[in-house]
């Protein structure tokens, strides 16, 4: 009872120091003075377009990537997806639906369209029958083609010279202080069923709609709801979302709410687009599926004749001579035949998305289509909402909706933007949240009548939860029962058994920390921090997580940590921004910072705001382990007080974490692992073979044995102190040489 006092007095004091925080410094720089837009729809379209142009200044025109280890990784109707390796800033990248083209070595140039970018990964869409896939290649891109549509679409409306009263809601802030909306903060909480769907009821009233959904709190629930609520009432829906994975994370929760509902099986709900992960859910809402429900005889037929003409092919191939004209003349019609089929099941697709009374798709699809854009649609559903660019977001707003609802969280990331002039970053680098004002230092969502809050979360265990009330959602989550259960289960994985929240110091170590070599980059890796990341995931996943992350600020240790878990079932290696949308049973946090780099960078420290952000984001992916790894010397000398990485391990260590040294940490030993430790450069040396070895071991210098072993010394520093690992394996020789190679390090 005394304990349970205590951690109760702790949670009041860490989550009023939040508060104090929160509010004792301004949101994000604004500029200049925006125009008082309420009821002047013009004004606004006039000011969007100038920050438009402005963004559009910054991204350039045909910008060219090199890209390499291409292949085919899937087959999605009319279309071949290829993968590339493709190491992109997410601020760089080029968003989905964006056109592209392939310069190929052999002076091909081949039309391509980005499907998604991971954080060492480019997938692109090619039209089927391309000839081969280029293993390298430059990828001319054109990230300005959608903001050209845009200002298109802005013009538009313009001319149209609508008045959406739902601007007023979303452009006056001073509606964002009026009394009403939910309940208090103090007010019992109802059942996680009844607050849900109360705030799927309201998601689809007319007005201006916000659902803030922390993490873990069934926000895609409540969307799904809202929808099958639109559906029944007759409504046209349109969702959409920043990026294909995320509309697929609706869509299919949207296809699983609905079930065998008539809409659903009449084609009239449907995720157009193109799925990155295709499920089984997806498939019942796939408009080329709907399409074949509605004429399955023509279906059939299709893949007869697919069957026939690859018999075809390959009778041709062997046939003797007096035959070939026979069996060409068949395959010739069968194709002919074919693509006839083919065709009209096209047009038959493309009728059923233009007349679907509810379509899941990317913002970028909903300005690009004519047929999406020119719908009046009753309701307009944005997911993800604080990542969405708000240019677009109000495009769609000025097309006049009856209900404009935005569902998201805006503790979480921020839209990428790379212009830094006034007007643009006033447009770009805010999201919907602050411009309705539901994000202003002291707002109480809780009086706002446009809004309901999600407070009851299912996805993290109590101490994990308690940490992001401290940090971020000023005590306003409160966790059930099954995930405080789950925790608890999961919490008895190594290191520290019994101990949801763990801080590893690294200072031990003498890790040192390198700017990531690529050009352009402000990355950063460490590979001794790296390599104590992997050994803690392996060792969770040997003790009882099915699933471990590895997450870091940074693509450059990313693709390090990738490569030392590649061979590590259940580990997997994220940036935070990809990890957004995700969960893992044990999450290790890998902060990197350490000398000789003089301070944090702009993702750590150096924009508190994002940092503040990112660390929301990472910690609220854990079910029930986080691991945070960090220099805590150099966090203390060299990052000030009250800094977003100091707040989060100061509350993390109030909540109870088990805080220990690395060294204790690797002499825990559980099952196998990536990487073996040894105490001295000679122990690690004498471990691999002589032949083809390196010199020795100053600075960064690998010991790379046959392009399969490499040693490297924890301390990173001539003959250094500290433990030394050793790990085998070409793909991670190849990401340390890469990465180590142009430091200047060694």
């Amino acid at each position: 009872m005394v304990a349970e006092l205590g951690r109760c007095v702790r949670m009041m004091l860490a989550c009023l120091g939040c508060r104090v925080h929160r509010y004792s410094h301004p949101m994000e720089e604004e500029g200049p003075t925006r125009l008082p837009f309420a009821g002047g729809a013009r004004e606004l379209i006039r000011d969007l377009r100038a920050g438009v142009r402005a963004e559009i200044a910054a991204t350039g025109v045909g910008e060219r990537l090199q890209v390499e280890g291409g292949r085919e990784v899937a087959r999605r109707g009319a279309t071949v997806w290829w993968s590339y390796d493709g190491p992109l800033d997410p601020a760089a990248a080029p968003p989905a639906e964006t056109p592209a083209r392939m310069l190929l070595s052999d002076g091909t140039e081949v039309a391509a369209t980005v499907v998604a970018v991971g954080d060492d990964s480019l997938t692109l869409a090619v039209e089927d029958g391309t000839n081969g896939i280029a293993d390298v290649a430059e990828l001319v891109v054109d990230p300005s083609f959608i903001l050209g549509r845009l200002l298109e679409r802005l013009d538009d409306l313009e001319l149209r010279g609508d008045e959406p009263a739902i601007l007023d809601e979303l452009l006056d802030t001073e509606l964002a202080g009026e009394s009403g909306g939910g309940m208090s903060l103090e007010a019992e909480l109802i059942s996680a069923d009844e607050e849900q769907e109360r705030a799927a009821r309201l998601a689809v009233e007319p007005g201006l709609r916000i659902t803030w959904g922390p993490p873990g709190t069934g926000k895609t629930r409540v969307l799904a709801r809202a929808v099958a609520t639109a559906v029944e009432r007759g409504a046209s829906v349109l969702v959409v979302a920043h990026a294909n994975a995320a509309v697929d994370v609706a869509a299919a929760r949207i296809a699983m709410e609905l079930g065998d509902h008539p809409a659903v099986n009449d084609g009239r709900v449907l995720r157009v687009g193109t799925p990155v992960h295709p499920s089984e859910e997806l498939a019942a809402v796939s408009p080329s599926a709907a399409a074949d429900r509605n004429n399955p005889v023509a279906a059939a037929e299709r893949e007869q004749l697919r069957s026939r003409r690859a018999e075809l092919s390959d009778q041709l191939r062997s046939a003797a001579i007096a035959d070939r004209d026979a069996l060409a003349a068949e395959l010739d019609a069968a194709v002919r035949q074919l693509r006839r089929l083919e065709r009209d099941h096209r047009d038959l697709t493309r009728s059923l998305e233009d007349e679907a009374q509810v379509v899941i798709t990317t913002l970028s699809r909903a300005v690009l289509s004519e047929s999406l854009w020119s719908r009046d649609w009753d309701v307009v559903l944005v997911d993800e909402a604080s990542m969405v660019p708000l240019p677009m977001a109000l495009a769609l707003a000025l097309r006049n909706p009856t209900t404009f609802s935005i569902l998201g969280d805006p503790r979480q990331l921020p839209p990428v933007h790379r212009s830094d002039d006034p007007i643009a970053r006033h447009w770009f680098a805010r999201d919907l949240f602050v411009q309705a004002g539901f994000a202003e230092p002291g707002h109480d969502p809780f009086r706002d009548p446009r809004a309901t809050t999600l407070r009851m979360q299912f996805r993290m265990g109590e101490s994990i939860c308690d940490v992001l009330n401290a940090t971020a959602y000023d005590g306003l989550l409160r966790t059930h029962s099954i995930p405080r259960r789950r925790g608890i289960r999961l919490a008895e994985a190594s290191p520290c058994p019994a101990a949801e929240l763990v801080v590893v110091d690294t200072s031990g170590l003498g890790s040192r920390c390198w700017d990531d070599p690529e050009s352009g980059s402000w990355s950063r890796w460490s590979p001794s921090s790296g390599l104590l990341a992997a050994t803690i995931g392996a060792r969770l996943a040997a003790s009882g997580c099915e699933s471990v992350a590895l997450v870091s600020p940074y693509r450059a240790q990313v693709r390090w940590l990738g490569a030392l878990c590649a061979a590590v079932p259940g580990v997997s290696a994220s940036t935070i921004h990809r990890m957004q949308g995700g969960e893992a049973d044990a999450v290790v946090l890998d902060i990197v910072d350490s000398s000789p780099r003089s301070g944090p960078s702009v993702l750590t420290g150096g924009d508190p705001e994002l940092a503040e952000r990112l660390l929301t984001v990472a910690v609220s992916r854990a079910r029930g382990k986080l691991v945070v790894l960090l220099d805590r010397r150099f966090v203390h000398d060299r990052t000030p007080a009250g800094s977003p990485v100091r707040r989060l391990i100061d509350t993390m260590v109030d909540f109870g974490a088990d805080e220990v040294d690395a060294g204790p940490v690797l002499n825990e030993r559980t099952g196998p692992e990536p990487v073996s430790w040894f105490d001295t450069w000679d122990d690690a040396l004498g471990a691999l073979s002589t032949e083809g070895r390196s010199a020795g071991p100053g600075g960064l210098q690998p010991c790379v044995v046959a392009d399969t072993g490499v040693a490297v010394g924890a301390a990173e520093q001539d003959n250094g102190g500290g433990a030394v690992a050793v790990i085998n394996g070409a793909l991670i020789a190849r990401q340390f040489r890469r990465l180590a190679g142009a430091t200047g390090a060694g």
